[in-house]
């Protein structure tokens, strides 16, 4: 949260405006302007925190960054049951995808006995991008927010990108001029489709005190200069169809066989009723695999996929579990 000096003022706010009004006008500002509002006034600061008025400002301030962001209207029933608007605010600017974790059910133990070629991973989402998730709000979006979406969310996969909460990024947007931002604000311009000249990415470090130094340091780490920036080196996605969408987990044979080609099949199917991936109505399939080439190789993980096999690369938006799975693949013999 911003740090504020203490200002002795004569006057209140709220004897300039009824509170009514004065929060009528906050609503027409963007939640940035709000944030650098609350350094200039103790009295505003403590008024925008207090739990009484989350509920009036902060929820309204949610329904405004899910209507920029998906032309969707949310209803009051779709918002009831959170607790804290505002930390829902905060969540998805400090870190919109919580975490990722290796898939690893029995049945996917089976497959990959049998030798399945498929990783599995998969991403939780913030509660902001959850609400996104739902089925109706998603299929607002535009292709190129829908394109860009899937990309941050293979960004986050290879690169870890904001699994330090509070990391950032570094922008160039069109004015030459380097903005610090968070990864939700990252996410917040894609969707947006502003354009970025840039990125760069960097998180702050705790003050060490053994070098005596008065300010936290910027670790400032910037892409391969050999390297384009990667949402475009992941080209654009392939949107499966739904005829499509029930093969994602069946790829052509691994080079070394299938051992027992009965447990590989039934290993499947369980794998698609445990990630519910059984209705192709109920998630929507990102494929990469396409772009990837011996000259736009963005991982070394594709090197064995290149020399002949192929290389399998998905993301997944799945509208019943409210999360993302990657599945990627690329093997030799």
């Amino acid at each position: 949260m911003a740090k504020f000096k203490k200002k002795k003022s004569k006057t209140s706010l709220f004897h300039i405006f009824s509170k009514d009004i004065f929060i009528e006008i906050l609503s027409h500002l963007s939640l940035h302007d709000l944030i650098s509002l609350i350094s200039l006034n103790q009295e505003l600061y403590e008024f925008l925190i207090a739990p009484e008025n989350d509920k009036i400002i902060y929820k309204l301030f949610l329904k405004n960054l899910i209507f920029d962001l998906t032309n969707y209207k949310l209803k009051e029933s779709q918002l009831d049951n959170y607790s804290s608007y505002r930390s829902l605010l905060k969540e998805f600017y400090y870190q919109p995808l919580i975490e990722k974790k290796e898939y690893d059910a029995t049945c996917y133990k089976d497959y990959q006995h049998c030798y399945g070629p498929l990783d599995i991973t998969i991403i939780e989402p913030c509660e902001v991008l959850k609400i996104i998730l739902d089925e109706n709000i998603y299929t607002e979006l535009s292709d190129l927010q829908k394109n860009n979406l899937h990309k941050f969310i293979l960004l986050f996969y290879y690169y870890n990108i904001n699994i330090c909460k509070g990391s950032g990024l570094g922008i160039y947007e069109k004015n030459n001029k380097l903005k610090y931002i968070f990864i939700g604000a990252f996410l917040e311009m894609l969707l947006k489709q502003k354009e970025i000249k840039e990125i760069k990415t960097y998180k702050k470090k705790k003050e060490d005190q053994n070098k005596n130094e008065n300010k936290n340091e910027i670790i400032v780490k910037k892409w391969d200069k050999n390297e384009p920036f990667p949402l475009k080196q992941f080209g654009e996605p392939y949107f499966k169809e739904e005829g499509e969408k029930e093969s994602i987990l069946v790829t052509r044979r691994p080079p070394y066989g299938i051992r027992n080609q009965q447990l590989y099949d039934v290993s499947i199917t369980a794998m698609m009723k445990d990630l519910k991936l059984e209705n192709t109505n109920d998630f929507e399939v990102g494929d990469f695999g396409e772009n990837i080439t011996e000259e736009n190789c963005w991982d070394n993980y594709w090197r064995a996929g290149l020399e002949w096999w192929g290389c399998y690369c998905y993301t997944i938006c799945n509208f019943k579990t409210k999360k993302f799975i990657v599945l990627t693949a690329s093997t030799t013999d």
